[in-house]
């Protein structure tokens, strides 16, 4: 009886974990962008993000020097009109245009336009260097990396804290239990990284969900046979609670996570 009731209130609570996942698509990760600026050589009063399609809704209060600054083909997609203090500003969605400039509106009233750069990556920085009006981020490798670092940080946290609540011993697992999230972890960045950049809600959200579907599948089946300690139901429970818990945890952490990654390098 207290085996079922245990089973029944992890289920329960997975269910609970999910249910903002499902209640409404922007509750799923969104791609990501944060643009920082280097030596500018005077404040800057809005930061904006410029593409080649035009917005069904466009921006209604485009200063009138940008708009005669504005290269042929190019539109303001948005932006932002109070930078931070750091000279940063963040970009969201998955409708943000793939290939962008930026443009900088600075206290003078001059506008400087970068050169034109394509995301790869579905969590992205991006450097603006003011004096030169160019625009640059760092190789594919290397913004993988901290993509994976990122998400990959957040779940070992998460399932690991999940793991001795579960009564596993961390000794006897831990080699199981970090080979087979970081082989999870790599196959959400290896698909995340490229796919949901492309501008399809519907294609990224599916995507999302099939992706952790397979990871529920494949965590579930490797803890089954794997873990040591308990019984075979016990492992597959934690499996499918831990990964529920670290995917809507993931949801609102990944941000704050990667941006301090990005802070340290």
């Amino acid at each position: 009886m207290k085996k079922r009731i245990f089973m029944l209130l992890c289920v329960f609570t997975m269910l609970l974990c999910a249910l903002p996942v499902t209640a409404g698509a922007n509750s799923l990760p969104r791609p990501y962008m944060q643009i920082t600026i280097e030596q500018p050589s005077q404040p800057i009063e809005r930061i904006v993000l410029l593409s080649t399609s035009e917005p069904d809704e466009p921006p209604s209060d485009v200063p009138e020097a940008l708009t005669a600054a504005l290269p042929e083909g190019w539109y303001v997609w948005g932006g932002v009109s109070d930078p931070e203090q750091e000279h940063r500003a963040s970009f969201y969605g998955t409708d943000m245009p793939e290939t962008f400039r930026i443009a900088l509106v600075l206290a003078d009233g001059t506008v400087t336009i970068t050169n034109e750069i394509t995301r790869t990556r579905s969590m992205q920085g991006f450097t603006v260097h003011a004096d030169e009006g160019t625009i640059t981020t760092v190789p594919t490798a290397v913004g993988l990396l901290l993509q994976f670092l990122c998400t990959c940080s957040i779940t070992l946290l998460i399932e690991g804290v999940l793991l001795r609540l579960f009564r596993f011993s961390f000794r006897e697992n831990w080699k199981v239990f970090l080979a087979v999230n970081l082989a999870t972890q790599i196959l959400m960045t290896l698909t995340f990284g490229r796919e949901l950049i492309d501008g399809n809600n519907y294609v990224a959200y599916l995507l999302v969900f099939l992706v952790e579907l397979a990871i529920f599948v494949i965590e579930a089946v490797a803890y089954a046979y794997l873990l040591h300690g308990q019984t075979r139901t016990h492992r597959v429970v934690y499996a499918l609670w831990a990964n529920a818990a670290s995917f809507v945890c993931g949801i609102w952490l990944a941000v704050p996570v990667f941006n301090a990654i990005m802070e340290m390098m």
